[in-house]
């Protein structure tokens, strides 16, 4: 049952306007992960490989991050390699813009006044977990948003952040928000805060300049079947895929508010996209993948 709780907007708008300057407000990306940003909106015209690896030689932590990831199980080779350019090059700019990306987000998150009861930490692993899982799902079965699946996966809950940013005073109504997941707990949002966190992840997605498939994935990841896109076409949408992998990594134990989801079957919403999917395969390339990732993170 519910506890009662008095909502924090009495159906004004004053924290939907606080949430949206936040959110419009929020540090911008680093120099690096803005030019791999741009790689997305101008295929084929961003900068070089070689111009990457310049950029990243200049930073001792990004360079490290990176010769940890090409050197991975993921990506490694018999002979490990000690260059930076090396490491770009096997890599490649996918990869590298997810993990510069994730990490110049990190630091933004971390100048935000989160209340005490607001695992960063659990918040991170959800986000990285969503994006890995996102990738592999889209891999398997729509390959057309493989390049964009992990910043969609990676993104989809900020506005659950700035929610929480702007409930550092009103902690009855935090924990009543943890209680809650997927589309209950946006229901719960409207109710006790007047709006859902997908709106306001979306409105960081374009204040950060990212495609708008992300922008709509995010926005409808809670409810894919409400994505306009549905309507112009019978392909797995990035929504779909969102939704999925959130689902799914929340049924493996690491989901934000730390409550496990017991399912019978923890990987039952994969098979809205039909036969053919191997589980277990993917479950344990996820959680390889995830391993790996959050170790060098």
């Amino acid at each position: 049952m519910m506890m009662a709780v008095t909502p924090l907007v009495p159906r004004t708008k004053d924290h939907l306007a606080q949430a949206l300057a936040l959110a419009n407000d929020l540090p911008p990306l680093s120099p690096l992960a803005r030019h791999l940003l741009a790689t997305l909106a101008t295929p084929g015209e961003g900068p070089s490989l070689r111009e990457v690896a310049s950029w990243i030689e200049k930073d001792i932590m990004t360079s490290g991050k990176v010769l940890a990831l090409a050197n991975s199980a993921v990506y490694g080779r018999l002979v490990p390699t000690l260059s930076v350019r090396k490491a770009v090059a096997r890599l490649g700019i996918n990869p590298l813009r997810n993990l510069i990306l994730h990490e110049s987000m990190t630091k933004v998150w971390s100048q935000l006044p989160t209340p005490a009861q607001w695992s960063s930490i659990r918040f991170n692993t959800h986000s990285i977990a969503t994006a890995v899982f996102s990738e592999i799902i889209a891999s398997a079965l729509a390959p057309e948003h493989t390049e964009l699946a992990f910043l969609a996966g990676m993104f989809h809950d900020t506005g659950r952040l700035i929610i929480a940013v702007l409930l550092h005073d009103n902690l009855e109504i935090l924990e009543e928000l943890n209680r809650h997941e997927h589309q209950d707990l946006e229901t719960m949002e409207k109710e006790l805060v007047g709006f859902a966190h997908s709106e306001v992840s979306a409105i960081v997605a374009r204040s950060w300049n990212l495609p708008v498939s992300i922008e709509a994935a995010v926005r409808h990841h809670e409810n894919p079947n409400a994505d306009p896109a549905r309507d112009r076409s019978d392909q797995i949408l990035l929504s779909h895929i969102v939704n999925a992998a959130d689902w799914c990594v929340d049924c493996q134990g690491y989901s934000i508010s730390g409550a496990p989801r017991e399912e019978d079957d923890k990987l039952k919403v994969l098979r809205q996209f039909g036969p053919g999917l191997e589980d277990t395969a993917m479950l344990s390339r996820f959680e390889s993948e995830l391993e790996i990732l959050l170790d060098i993170l």
